[in-house]
């Protein structure tokens, strides 16, 4: 798939594993990089984002072993999170970007959002969604 050494897999690494975690490309990628997202990836009928709520867009097997994805720094802590209680928040809202370094989250306490987090490529969390 992607060879080693090579500009475009190691830019690929991180928009790899935010759609792998999320299920959906991340907003306001350059043409090469969603073209390459394109080829990497599948429609699929069921919600693939971690959490098992939203996403439809499935990165293909092949690639996530290539890549190492889950070994990915940002993949292993929305991993954690998740089996901690929190959701992934596919979008701030209307109009907001999904940038591919960030998967924001949150816990629900009955109805509503509390403990809003967000993890970075690198693996950090940090409070809040700014």
């Amino acid at each position: 798939m992607m060879q080693d050494g090579e500009k475009t897999r190691e830019d690929m690494l991180d928009r790899a594993a935010y759609v792998y975690v999320t299920g959906q490309f991340p907003s306001h990628l350059r043409k090469h990089y969603t073209a390459v997202l394109r080829a990497i990836t599948h429609y699929f009928r069921k919600p693939v984002a971690f959490d098992g709520r939203t996403g439809n867009i499935k990165l293909d097997d092949r690639v996530v072993e290539d890549l190492d994805l889950d070994k990915h720094p940002m993949v292993k802590e929305v991993r954690n999170k998740v089996a901690e209680g929190y959701f992934i928040q596919p979008s701030r809202g209307f109009g907001t970007r999904r940038p591919f370094w960030r998967v924001f989250m949150f816990k629900l306490q009955g109805e509503h959002m509390v403990d809003k987090i967000t993890v970075q490529a690198d693996g950090a969390v940090k409070k809040g969604w700014d």
